[in-house]
């Protein structure tokens, strides 16, 4: 279902531009439909850097990756670990 989603997501750009050519064959995008899609795009960037930039662990620590807890039931999440 995931991959699902990230094609859709990947897609949907495609498709809302076959439609803008299909609906108004020869007419351009106004300029405000221009600025907000721009803006869009740097506010994705920039959600992904901030988002990047939180969940990182710091310099020199080791990645431990998930593993099950002895009960079976809960998962102790992947987490940095100093060596």
């Amino acid at each position: 279902m995931p991959l699902l989603i990230a094609a859709l997501a990947f897609l949907l750009p495609l498709v809302a531009l076959l439609l803008w050519r299909s609906l108004r064959p020869g007419q351009q995008p106004s300029n405000w439909l221009l600025v907000s899609a721009f803006l869009a795009v740097v506010l994705a960037i920039g959600g992904a850097i901030s988002y990047g930039m939180n969940r990182s662990i710091e310099r020199g620590e080791r990645y431990v990756p998930p593993s099950w807890e002895r009960s079976g039931e809960d998962v102790t999440p992947g987490r940095g670990n100093r060596p």
